[in-house]
C-alpha cells in the first residue's frame, strides 16, 4: 500500500529527519526564526503539540547554508591554513 510522506512530523522525527538537535530546533522557534504555519503548526490549536514541515526547514537549511557567514569556521581559521596556530 503506498503511504505518502506525511507533510507535518512530530518533534521526534523532525530531528531525526533534519539532523537538528531537540534544543536547537525549539531554539529556532522560540526566536521566531522558524515560522508558525510555514515551519511548524500546533496540532490542535496553540499550546498543543507542535508538527513540523521538515520540507520547509530543510529549505530554510539550504538558504542557511547559502550565507556567506553560515559556517562558524573557515579554512584560514584552521592551524596550519593560513590561521593562527
Amino acid at each position: 500500500m503506498f503511504c505518502p510522506k506525511p507533510e507535518w512530523v512530530p518533534t521526534d522525527l523532525a530531528v531525526k529527519t533534519l539532523f537538528m538537535s531537540r534544543s536547537r530546533l525549539y531554539q529556532l522557534k522560540q526566536s521566531s526564526i522558524l515560522k508558525a504555519g510555514q515551519h511548524f503548526i500546533y496540532a490542535s490549536g496553540s499550546g498543543s503539540r507542535i508538527l513540523w514541515s521538515v520540507p520547509a526547514i530543510r529549505q530554510w537549511q539550504i538558504e542557511e547554508s547559502r550565507t556567506p557567514d553560515a559556517s562558524p569556521e573557515t579554512y584560514s581559521d584552521l592551524p596550519g591554513e593560513g590561521g593562527a596556530a
